[in-house]
């Protein structure tokens, strides 16, 4: 069984909805998942909130958190899954955000840096990768590994 298959029935058997708010992947993630007949049974709702107000206006990011920090960090990735979740999804959320480049990256922070969070209504957590390929090939593995830590996460609930 493929990820999204196995997220389906995971939140079917656990009678949870998933939801996504993506910065770095812009709604590849939501994308997959309602490539597959059924998805309104288990989706809730997907976000691309890209820019830094959007983050703290509709995610809740605190935005000590993104002039500490910034906007691609473990913090704010664990800060965007929790706002959504209390901005009214229901559930598990996860996030995504990094540098997708070709520019913007760093010595700290190089091209293809990835943080994913997620949030199961206790507690957040996030990851951190650093993707190699252009910007469309760190995009791709960014999605493809926030599903996985969805489908890991739903395993847990």
């Amino acid at each position: 069984m493929d990820t999204v298959g196995r997220i389906f029935e995971l939140c079917k058997k656990k009678g949870v909805t998933l939801s996504v708010c993506e910065s770095l992947t812009g709604g590849l993630v939501a994308a997959r998942l309602i490539e597959r007949a059924g998805a309104s049974e288990f989706f809730y709702e997907g976000i691309t909130a890209y820019s830094n107000d959007s983050k703290i206006k509709r995610l809740l990011v605190n935005p000590e958190t993104l002039d500490k920090f910034g906007a691609v960090s473990y913090e704010t990735a664990a800060e965007m899954a929790e706002g959504l979740y209390k901005s009214g999804s229901v559930g598990l959320t996860v996030s995504t955000t990094g540098i997708a480049g070709p520019s913007g990256g760093g010595v700290e922070k190089p091209v293809g840096l990835t943080y994913i969070g997620v949030f199961d209504g206790r507690q957040s957590k996030a990851y951190s990768f650093v993707f190699g390929g252009d910007r469309n090939e760190i995009r791709e593995k960014a999605a493809k590994a926030a599903l996985d830590i969805a489908a890991e996460a739903l395993e847990l609930m």
